[in-house]
């Protein structure tokens, strides 16, 4: 790999590196698209496999897997939890008002993390649960080639 130097003497100049980085960026987007065009294609093949498996999981998320004669197939679908900004303000409000500190449990932009809600008492989980939603992730494919 060429230093800065040795790319100075050969007289580059700023906007050649520059052509150089969009050429590299535009090359990304289209193996990218690539990617998901693949992806989609091998959706065909297992998504029915991989969709059963997942119905069992909580929020139809976690990780499941399938194979090929070659290929362990790994997808994964992470759980994208969002919290409804008015709800939690109504709540926080309610809580005040019974004597409860609402800083003990809400971060203000109101969110709240999903380890946090996880280890709560259960009847303050409860009482926050309307303004949680749970939606799946777009899935993520990773592959291993058998031995």
């Amino acid at each position: 790999m060429e230093n800065t130097a040795e790319k100075i003497e050969r007289n580059i100049t700023v906007d050649d590196v520059i052509g150089e980085i969009v050429s590299v960026d535009s090359q990304i987007e289209s193996l990218k698209k690539k990617r998901l065009d693949l992806e989609s294609d091998l959706w065909q093949f297992v998504g029915s496999e991989l969709t059963n498996n997942l119905a069992d999981k909580e929020y139809s998320c976690g990780t499941v897997n399938a194979e090929t004669d070659k290929y362990a197939i790994k997808y994964t679908v992470s759980k994208k939890v969002v919290w409804d900004q008015e709800i939690l303000a109504h709540k926080a409000e309610e809580l005040m008002a019974t004597g409860r500190d609402p800083h003990e449990y809400i971060k203000y932009k109101y969110e709240i993390s999903e380890a946090a809600y996880k280890n709560w008492p259960s009847d303050i989980s409860k009482y926050f649960e309307s303004a949680r939603t749970v939606e799946p992730s777009k899935g993520k494919f990773s592959f291993e080639m058998k031995e």
